[in-house]
């Protein structure tokens, strides 16, 4: 729950600290998050050696997700070892879905999705997703609404309501921006409005982000630079990289609070070391043109570069603007990109 935001703001030091309590009693699904933890880096420095200890622990304990991900981490190192692991893991998630287990079916629904030792099949992991949500898991609620809103938009909004209701706030934000813009939904902007409202107070950082925008956007409500701002500063202190590089914008612009670019400027770096593409683009301009900060050609230059090679247009467009002053013809590839 703390790990997902569900019923609350997502807290990973507390959902760590509770991984830790429960796989030091012998419960293999705290093992099995706790690997996962260490394999991705989710709060903790990524550790490939103890992850895969932790999924060995429970996967002996019978734990399938746990036998799956240990099969992940070694199928280059022992293909063999791996397959037999994951054959294990598939057949514990089999009979765990057929007994029930919302949390097993989720798993097999990704196994069977992205073809992890199986076959590929998106129809059969669709189906799986959905038996997941009858059974409870909102996680898995939101995953079929994702995959299904183009082709069943009554479908998805009904798992999207089903998750939200449940207490998981990331689906009350998916569900409020449908409402405000209409999408797949009847329009109903105001019912949007206060379900992003009442996720934002609930924790969820990335309500407060959302609804900063419509705000900002004056996208089902009247334009409030000022209150955009305040809620992107709330998603910001929340940890949501995001906002703290929407805020640096408002800040660098004077729009909505009282222009700072040294402000600015460190909100570009916090969400660049995030690795925010448009931020580290807006910091590097900042150096290139001297804005708020001593020139600096080499960095500014080096962080346009990365960010435009990350897919941020604007980054691009403006490293071409700095280029054309030396070559044109790279220039004009760069504003093409």
């Amino acid at each position: 729950m703390y790990a997902a935001g569900i019923d609350g703001r997502r807290d990973l030091g507390r959902a760590l600290r509770l991984f830790e309590e429960g796989c030091a009693a012998g419960d293999p699904v705290g093992c099995t998050y706790l690997a996962a933890s260490f394999e991705l880096g989710v709060g903790v420095t990524v550790d490939r050696g103890r992850a895969e200890r932790l999924y060995a622990s429970a996967c002996r304990a019978g734990e399938g997700r746990a036998c799956v991900g240990q099969a992940l981490l070694l199928t280059e190192l022992d293909p063999e070892r791996a397959a037999a692991l994951l054959g294990r893991g598939v057949e514990l998630l089999v009979k765990g879905c057929e007994d029930e287990r919302g949390s097993d079916c989720a798993a097999l629904a990704r196994v069977r999705s992205e073809g992890i030792g199986l076959a590929e099949d998106p129809a059969e992991g669709r189906r799986l997703y959905a038996r997941a949500c009858e059974l409870g898991e909102l996680e898995a609620c939101t995953t079929f609404a994702e995959l299904v809103r183009e082709r069943e938009p009554e479908r998805a909004a009904e798992a999207y309501e089903q998750a939200c209701a449940g207490g998981y706030l990331y689906a009350c934000v998916q569900s409020g921006v449908d409402l405000l813009l209409g999408d797949g939904v009847a329009r109903d902007v105001d019912a949007g409005r206060a379900r992003l409202a009442s996720a934002c107070e609930g924790g969820e950082p990335r309500g407060c982000e959302t609804l900063a925008t419509a705000y900002l956007s004056g996208v089902g409500v009247e334009a409030d630079a000022a209150t955009a701002a305040s809620l992107y500063q709330r998603a910001c202190v929340a940890e949501d990289v995001h906002a703290c590089g929407s805020l640096g914008v408002l800040y660098s612009l004077g729009t909505g609070v009282e222009r700072d670019l040294e402000r600015a400027s460190r909100l570009f770096a916090q969400a660049c070391d995030a690795e925010d593409a448009a931020a580290c683009g807006n910091l590097g301009w900042m150096y290139l043109q001297g804005l708020g900060l001593a020139r600096d050609i080499e960095g500014g230059e080096s962080l346009l570069a990365a960010a435009c090679g990350a897919g941020d247009a604007l980054s691009c467009y403006r490293q071409g603007l700095h280029e054309v002053e030396r070559d044109a013809g790279a220039a004009a590839g760069l504003w093409r990109r």
